[in-house]
């Protein structure tokens, strides 16, 4: 009599089994837009350096911070705040969390536009009649004429854009980084244990 009250006792709740399964692309998506709205007061500083006190340190500052973002916390912790708060984590070929130099190599498209992202900007800040703009008008008009880079730009932001539109496309949703650098981008699931 009394072992059957200890049992019962000693009996514990069904656990959540993990279990995991590649990321989609909305997922994938999802996670990005969270990342981008962490950044969202750091554009209105840089419009509003570009507009008024032009200091380029400042945008050197908040690009190397969206430079370093992506390749640190996956390096470290295997996602972004994104990922983290959609679920989804980045590993290795042998599905093991990846190591800060596998995610500098994963994000190398996006170092590679970062960082000519910023030589733009730096190129901006350096061109005669710059100190002259005060609006987005005439910012936009000095691109055009006086900006020889933005074509560079372009081309970097062109090949970001279908490493990541290859996920809609490709049998594990890995995108060309993923497949640079030999990763995959996995979503919890939870199920209850059976």
């Amino acid at each position: 009599m009394y072992d059957d009250i200890l049992d019962s006792d000693l009996e514990q709740p069904e656990q959540p089994e993990e279990t995991y399964t590649y990321a989609s692309f909305w997922a994938r998506v999802g996670a990005t837009l969270i990342d981008s709205m962490l950044f969202v007061p750091l554009v209105f500083v840089s419009f509003y350096n570009l507009l008024e006190w032009k200091i380029y340190g400042i945008e050197f500052a908040i690009g190397l911070l969206n430079l370093i973002y992506k390749p640190l916390l996956e390096g470290i912790y295997g996602a972004t705040v994104g990922k983290m708060m959609t679920g989804l984590r980045v590993v290795d070929a042998d599905y093991y969390p990846i190591n800060l130099p596998v995610s500098i190599l994963r994000n190398i498209l996006y170092i590679g536009a970062g960082l000519v992202g910023m030589y733009s900007t730096f190129l901006i800040y350096e061109s005669p009649g710059f100190a002259d703009i005060t609006s987005f008008n005439d910012l936009d008009e000095f691109i055009q004429y006086s900006h020889s880079f933005a074509g560079w730009e372009r081309l970097a932001s062109m090949i970001v854009l279908l490493s990541c539109l290859l996920v809609l496309f490709d049998k594990y949703n890995q995108s060309l980084h993923d497949k640079i650098a030999r990763t995959y981008v996995l979503k919890k699931e939870t199920n209850a244990a059976g």
